[in-house]
């Protein structure tokens, strides 16, 4: 049992994603924790905020392009790239006005989440098409780039002395513009003067894939929304550390299930097929989050006394409330990838649907939750992603049982 799971580790298509999803997960919560050291709790909530703002809007302004290229044979020319800039700076402009009604932020930071959007979609655009082309180290670099910027940033406000959040948020939006450029760059001299037609572009698909992917995301990043609302800038500074640590290890597990699993999932034949797969990704998955959690739980109060000193303490009840959020995830990141996979248009709308109700599910919780603090606030969070796991799984089961042909479902 034990050598199948090592083999399991080392053949794991997803495991080897998930490790470099790591390298830049950890890129991005070293810089996280640097610039918890040099820049003051308010500013390093604002830092916060923006962060999983742009992190939002910049993965949901493609109105499901991103979702598009992994399901169908898309021409990744001018117009696609015309067709997904035009819908990002509609959205981008929704986003700063929404962020500038609840929040109040300044022009500066604004201007930011409306630059960060476009330049954020394009490159996510071009990242989902090089993982639908299976070039995952590719996709990859594209994808998570920005972090390592970040981490340059965070660096140059220790050295700087800088005491503003707009410093390292600056080359956050660089790094996406960044990825942008080299990822379309790369697809359209790949394209070649001549090429194939690709299928018609489906807007009923895509809409029902970004309110999906857009909901999942959404719930993803509930916490950091809210926490200002119904705490504190304080107590998200405080819970941005926890994320640096505690959670980031399993969204980058989750990102690395995600990556690899959807089109492996697509290729597929048989629910016996998809059966397998699921089963040897889940057993493997199961054994690293076990592996991080007994870790994390020891190791957290070390790693915030070397980073950050005396200046941020967390409990052992806010690294359990941690840890149970991110199992949550982990299998809701299983439940959507499934439906997202092999699950039909009207599947998509369905946990569509679901997705924003467990939104509200979350939200509500949080809110009652948020009497007892920051660990009360995650706890209630952790009712929505129940939800979600329950709707995805509920909606992907019948793919996995449903004969796919004739000769398989004569041999039942």
């Amino acid at each position: 049992m034990i050598r199948t799971v090592i083999r399991g580790l080392w053949s794991s298509t997803s495991l080897r994603i998930a490790a470099g999803y790591s390298v830049s997960g950890a890129a991005f919560a070293g810089a996280m924790l640097l610039l918890a050291r040099g820049l003051p709790k308010p500013e390093y909530g604002l830092l916060g905020l923006v962060v999983a703002i742009l992190n939002l809007t910049s993965r949901t302004a493609p109105m499901g392009a991103d979702g598009i290229v992994n399901r169908h044979r898309i021409d990744p020319g001018p117009r696609f790239l015309g067709r997904v800039i035009v819908i990002a700076v509609v959205f981008g402009a929704v986003a700063t006005a929404l962020s500038q009604l609840i929040y109040s932020l300044d022009a500066a930071t604004l201007g930011l989440i409306f630059g960060g959007t476009v330049v954020g979609a394009a490159s996510f655009v071009a990242s989902s098409q090089f993982q639908a082309e299976e070039k995952f180290g590719v996709s990859l670099l594209l994808n998570q780039g920005s972090n390592f910027v970040l981490l340059a940033a965070a660096l140059i406000v220790l050295l700087a002395g800088a005491q503003t959040a707009l410093v390292p948020l600056v080359f956050f939006v660089g790094g996406f513009a960044l990825t942008a450029v080299l990822g379309w760059g790369a697809l359209l001299l790949s394209r070649g003067t001549d090429p194939e037609p690709g299928e018609e572009y489906n807007w009923a698909e895509a809409v029902s894939y970004w309110g999906v992917a857009g909901g999942a995301l959404f719930l993803h990043h509930l916490d950091r929304l809210l926490t200002p609302e119904l705490l504190s800038f304080e107590a998200l500074a405080t819970f941005n550390v926890l994320a640096a640590i505690v959670g980031a290890p399993f969204h980058m597990l989750e990102l690395g299930v995600g990556y690899t699993l959807l089109p492996r999932l697509r290729r597929a034949a048989t629910p016996s097929e998809r059966r397998r797969l699921i089963l040897r990704e889940g057993m493997v998955t199961s054994a690293a989050y076990l592996g991080l959690a007994i870790l994390l739980l020891f190791a957290t109060p070390w790693i915030v006394e070397l980073f950050v000193g005396d200046k941020y303490v967390l409990s052992t009840g806010l690294i359990v409330a941690a840890l149970y959020l991110g199992l949550l995830r982990l299998s809701s990141g299983y439940a959507k990838t499934i439906v997202k996979s092999i699950g039909t248009t009207a599947d998509l709308i369905k946990l569509n649907v679901f997705s924003w109700v467990s939104i509200v599910l979350a939200a509500g919780g949080a809110a009652v939750g948020a009497a007892w603090g920051l660990e009360g606030l995650l706890y209630g969070l952790g009712v929505g992603w129940i939800g979600h796991s329950a709707a995805g799984f509920g909606l992907g089961l019948r793919h996995l049982r449903e004969p796919t042909n004739q000769g398989e479902a004569a041999g039942k």
